[in-house]
């Protein structure tokens, strides 16, 4: 009896976590990461709306692998590395996580919105997941520069959604990992 009361006490301190986003990290704070920030960030405009972000994003950059980019299968880059990762066109690069970690870090962190969310999508391919953003009531794809208006179909498709900070913290701190 004593040696149940132990384990019951064991599996009772061990924290719940959500291991779908990181299968293979131990579960840790998430800390406090609305400080962050990159030095040349002060380059980038300031934007009055959602729209103006977006297309801005959508104008200055093109999708690329991340095999192709960083040699990995899947590499969530942060907001600094996609902004300097540019092309011969000078364009910055990269695929949608990166897109949306970085116009997430322009809506939250630059322009003050705090409802904003990563999503993750189910596509007709079960192998291939999909990132988008949502804030202030819309989806939005920044890839493609722009809202998506048929939100019914859209919630359809949503596998998990996540608080930008808690992405923007993995994108900063588990390099390698995902």
């Amino acid at each position: 009896m004593r040696y149940l009361i132990i384990i019951l006490l064991l599996l009772a301190a061990i924290p719940a976590c959500d291991y779908d986003l990181i299968p293979t990290a131990r579960p840790i704070e998430i800390g406090n990461i609305y400080d962050y920030d990159f030095e040349g960030s002060e380059e980038i405009p300031e934007f009055e709306t959602i729209e103006d972000a977006i297309q801005w994003v959508a104008f200055n950059s093109i999708f690329n692998y991340d095999n192709i980019l960083y040699g990995k299968d899947d590499y969530y880059a942060t907001p600094e590395e996609f902004y300097y990762n540019r092309n011969s066109e000078n364009k910055m690069q990269g695929d949608c996580e990166d897109y949306a970690i970085f116009l997430g870090y322009l809506l939250y962190m630059k322009m003050g919105y705090k409802d904003v969310q990563i999503i993750r999508l189910n596509t007709s391919n079960p192998f291939i997941n999909h990132i988008i953003l949502y804030v202030d009531n819309h989806y939005i794809e920044p890839q493609m520069g722009m809202f998506f208006v048929d939100k019914e179909s859209l919630e359809k498709q949503i596998i998990k959604r996540f608080p930008y900070s808690k992405f923007l913290w993995i994108a900063v701190n588990y390099h390698g990992i995902l």
